[in-house]
């Protein structure tokens, strides 16, 4: 009975909405058709509408279709979530029920736990049972073979030994109850072992004291040694790694390098000093060996050759040296000024080189893929995205000034701001023409179907909302990056202007859509067809407003700028059909219905697009069409000079042609006499005088 009694209101509920819809629509039509005349716009106004519910009905079923998608994959999911629940109590419950009944197991098990630490103890030892059975023997062993000058096999030897005692102090660490007593037994029992890696030592700086001389005696010796070295660094993590295997190897290794450095020093600084003489400067010779040492280090890396990040971390750590890091700290605070830079300046200014012209060559691949993606996008039968304000953006922007913000802050760790802003200048300004190539490609595909692709409108407003953005980011953001920096403002200017260019021939192609539509009704001015009806203008001020539904979603700027275009050059081709004669008159009686209608639609032209242009003004490109409606209508001829003086006062750009024109139309004035009237008027040479005059109107765009 309550589903029932539900369905009844819901109908009811349907029923009532639809009968406030047709109260509705019934307004608007009274509205849209208020004087008998505009009947005849009946099928533009259907059309239109009809273009707009079908546009609506598409996003309409785009989004319930995304929805239905949504709550179908939800459903499913919330289906399979129920069904592991289900599984997940009982395999709980069942846990519980196992748990209740080996509650006191652990009691039982005391024993066993016992034991399996014995074991693992046991299992220990027993890995390494060759080595601790063998150990006296293997220590007097390496013993020989060090003093037979086998110095690699007595490594490999104390090596194993070490890694044995290692294994089995750690095994003892994971139990539970540790044991000192346990763990003083097998450092007692390693004993030997400190004083065989002595001995190994000893014996391999005296061989590297004597290089000269093992060199002339037996040069494998050195290679013996520096084998040894190498292992030890390696097993110490000192030496460098490769990049193959460690994206970060020389990050690990310049870090490695610190520590060691800092420590060596702290142990120069705090104990050398005390022990050695003042004349010894002992802390300075340490200081400059360990520069010395540090600088070829460096020097032999870069000589190896560095890859993208590897020489932001090696110039970061070279503007480190000098601070609270390593040399700056408080337990050393050693002035490594009077030595010689890490790295020459010159090899500086290379690596910074090399590192922008990696970083250009990046932007060039990261803005070419980020064009290939968002092009995609504008293939779509979705919608652009809105931001909060309903401009329509797409991706481009955002992902392109994250990459350029990142690298900035990258670039600001090793003082590359300038270069790295200058270089975003270039190579911005640069894809602005990649980008205008791909947004043409876009507009031919759309032109040999206008019908495909269905949203190009409202992603080419999207990219002229791009354009602003970026334009915005060049001059305000990157400029105030580098506001402080001796950076000529000519390059931001150059990409601001670049991607505002861009902008306005997007703009064009706003209006060439727009106009494809008006063409016909434009051709029609001033024609027998246009004195017997007022659909042309009518219909274009309707097409006009009906494409502002989409121009809303363009930034402001670019708003008033494109409706400004579209005014201009309705007025433009108001104009020149009025100086084209396409019609003549006989009499006063004819001219004077079609002036008042010029006079009219000049007032309707003017007022609708001061109701759709944000920006408020208070002259209009009509502003002209009274009063050469006037010189048309007039009846008294012997006025016609006062009329003609009044209107080249206010239009001084006015040709005499185009007046000559208008004067012929009206029907009683041949040419000879048009012509003569207006030089009386203005003189033969007005129109070179024009050109000279700064006063500029809507005439002197309307060509020859």
């Amino acid at each position: 009975m309550a589903v029932h009694t539900k369905g009844m209101n819901a109908s009811s509920e349907l029923a009532s909405m639809e009968i406030e819809a047709r109260k509705r629509a019934k307004i608007q039509v009274a509205n849209l058709l208020q004087r008998p005349d505009q009947l005849e716009k009946v099928e533009q106004i259907r059309r239109r509408v009809a273009r707009r519910k079908g546009s609506v009905e598409a996003m309409l079923k785009s989004a319930i279709q995304s929805q239905l998608d949504g709550v179908k994959t939800g459903l499913t999911q919330l289906s399979t979530a129920l069904k592991d629940i289900q599984e997940i109590k009982q395999n709980l419950d069942e846990v519980d029920e196992t748990y209740n009944t080996i509650a006191g197991l652990g009691n039982k098990l005391k024993g066993i736990r016992e034991e399996n630490s014995r074991h693992s103890q046991l299992a220990a030892a027993m890995d390494n049972l060759t080595h601790i059975f063998n150990v006296p023997e293997m220590i007097t062993k390496c013993t020989d073979l060090i003093s037979e000058g086998k110095l690699l096999h007595a490594h490999k030897f104390l090596s194993e030994l070490e890694t044995s005692r290692d294994e089995l102090l750690y095994e003892l660490h994971r139990q539970a109850s540790q044991s000192p007593t346990d763990r003083n037994m097998v450092m007692q029992y390693f004993s030997g072992l400190e004083n065989l890696s002595k001995s190994l030592s000893k014996q391999l700086f005296l061989i590297l004291e004597r290089t000269i001389m093992s060199l002339r005696m037996e040069p494998t010796i050195i290679v013996t040694v520096l084998r040894i070295i190498e292992r030890e660094e390696r097993i110490e993590g000192t030496q460098m790694g490769d990049r193959t295997t460690d994206k970060m190897w020389l990050v690990r290794h310049l870090e490695v390098t610190r520590q060691l450095v800092l420590e060596d020093l702290r142990v120069v600084k705090t104990l050398c000093e005390q022990c050695f003489p003042p004349h010894y400067d002992i802390v300075n010779r340490y200081t400059k060996m360990f520069h010395d040492g540090i600088s070829q280090h460096l020097n032999e890396v870069v000589s190896q050759g560095l890859e993208g990040n590897e020489i932001v971390s090696l110039l970061t750590w070279i503007r480190d040296y000098t601070s609270k890091d390593l040399m700056g700290h408080p337990d050393i605070n050693i002035d490594v000024s009077k030595f010689a830079p890490l790295l020459e300046p010159q090899k500086v200014k290379e690596l910074q080189n090399q590192y922008v012209q990696n970083l250009r060559n990046n932007f060039r691949e990261w803005m070419s893929n980020s064009l290939k993606t968002d092009s995609k996008d504008w293939m779509k039968d979705v919608a652009p995205e809105a931001d909060d304000k309903g401009y329509y953006n797409t991706t481009l922007p955002v992902l392109l000034i994250q990459m350029i913000e990142q690298n900035l802050e990258v670039a600001a760790t090793i003082d590359l701001v300038p270069n790295v802003v200058s270089m975003c200048c270039e190579e911005l300004k640069e894809f602005s023409q990649t980008y205008s190539r791909e947004l043409s490609s876009y507009r031919e595909q759309h032109l040999i179907n206008r019908s495909v692709p269905q949203y190009f409108l409202l992603f080419v407003i999207g990219n002229v909302n791009n354009c602003l953005t970026f334009h915005d980011f060049a001059s305000t953001d990157l400029k105030n990056r580098a506001k402080e920096q001796n950076i000529s403002e000519d390059k931001f200017k150059l990409v601001a202007n670049a991607f505002n260019n861009l902008a306005s021939g997007l703009c064009e192609y706003l209006l060439e859509e727009v106009f494809m539509d008006l063409e016909p009704h434009v051709q029609e001015l001033l024609t027998k067809k246009w004195v017997a009806s007022k659909n042309a203008v009518d219909t274009i001020c309707v097409t006009i407003e009906d494409y502002c539904q989409d121009f809303v979603h363009l930034k402001d700027l670019y708003y008033d700028f494109l409706l400004e275009k579209a005014e201009r050059r309705i007025a433009k081709e108001y104009y020149k059909a009025l100086f084209a004669r396409k019609i003549m008159f006989k009499s006063y009686e004819e001219r004077c219905p079609v002036a008042e209608k010029i006079i009219y639609e000049g007032e309707q032209l003017s007022q609708h697009f001061k109701k759709l242009i944000r920006k408020k003004k208070d002259v209009s490109l009509f502003d002209a069409m009274p009063p050469l409606a006037e010189i048309i209508k007039l009846r008294d001829t012997s006025m016609m000079s006062l009329e003609i003086t009044d209107f080249v006062t206010k239009y001084p750009d006015v040709k005499i042609d185009q007046l000559v024109s208008l004067l012929m139309m009206r029907g009683d004035v041949g040419r000879g006499d048009a012509r003569q009237l207006v030089v009386d008027c203005l003189g033969e040479d007005h129109d070179l005088k024009a050109r000279d005059k700064q006063t500029k109107t809507i005439f002197s765009q309307l060509g020859p």
